[in-house]
């Protein structure tokens, strides 16, 4: 009550600026250090401390906010305490007349700026697309938990200045090249009906993935570069591949195939 009452007065006497200039002071301070706290973890828990940080950052900027609103007054009426809630809060009153980024955005502002540095993105984007292609690989099964976190994180701090350019672009660059060189490779050893099996599988599997870790708006992309690089580039080499292309499907009449055929492309 009595921080509340204090953030109330210092707004009140029009210290308004120099209180938030102080709060965002400190909370710069207090990131500049996560990022070499972070740094240090070896990589096979690098990810996870940085979701443990995330989390205790976002607590801690939370109860900043909580403690600067001036919201409380107490009156003593009738030997008891009621309580009147003031409609103003600092968020609400200080913040916009300034034009301000009100205290809970600008914490969660200033944790992207500085987690998301140049000097640790490459390690994110790295360890992160490692998890991906190792599932996609069948060395281990993802954790999807742990790929959800990292995705509701970054879209929270901000999905256009964090979670599109140092996630979902890489994301899908890496994939195209993933799926490029996948696609030159089996196409070659396989028929065409085993090949449209394997572009089913992928596009199931990403659309999994999608679904459940990342942004609704992901989804679409990545299938879109399954059916460019796995579908749109091989359609024709499908239809003529020897000894089990289209033309060969029609002459034996292979109804299960044919259907797999029209179902992909």
């Amino acid at each position: 009550m009595t921080t509340n009452r204090s953030g109330y007065q210092i707004v009140l006497h029009k210290y308004g600026d120099v209180l938030y200039s102080g709060v965002k002071s400190t909370l710069k301070k207090y990131v500049e250090g996560l990022r070499d706290l972070i740094m240090k973890k070896t990589d096979e828990t690098f990810l996870e401390e940085l979701l443990a940080q995330w989390d205790k950052h976002r607590t801690a900027v939370g109860m900043v906010r909580d403690i600067l609103m001036y919201m409380v007054r107490f009156f003593f009426i009738n030997w008891t305490w009621t309580i009147f809630i003031n409609n103003q809060l600092q968020d609400r009153n200080y913040v916009p007349q300034q034009k301000k980024t009100p205290v809970f955005d600008l914490g969660i502002k200033l944790f992207g700026q500085e987690v998301f540095h140049k000097a640790t993105l490459d390690r994110i984007q790295r360890l992160i697309m490692s998890i991906i292609r190792k599932d996609r690989d069948g060395e281990v099964v993802a954790d999807r938990f742990l790929l959800k976190n990292l995705s509701q994180m970054m879209l929270e701090i901000s999905k256009k200045d964090i979670y599109i350019p140092c996630f979902e672009n890489k994301f899908l660059e890496e994939s195209r090249d993933y799926f490029l060189r996948e696609a030159a490779a089996f196409f070659e050893k396989s028929t065409a009906t085993e090949y449209l099996q394997r572009v089913l599988q992928r596009r199931k599997e990403e659309q999994d993935r999608a679904a459940r870790c990342l942004d609704a708006d992901t989804k679409p992309k990545i299938e879109d570069v399954i059916k460019d690089v796995m579908i749109e580039s091989y359609k024709h080499r499908i239809i003529e591949k020897e000894g089990s292309g289209c033309i060969v499907m029609l002459q034996d009449w292979r109804l299960d195939d044919l259907k797999l055929v029209f179902e992909v492309l």
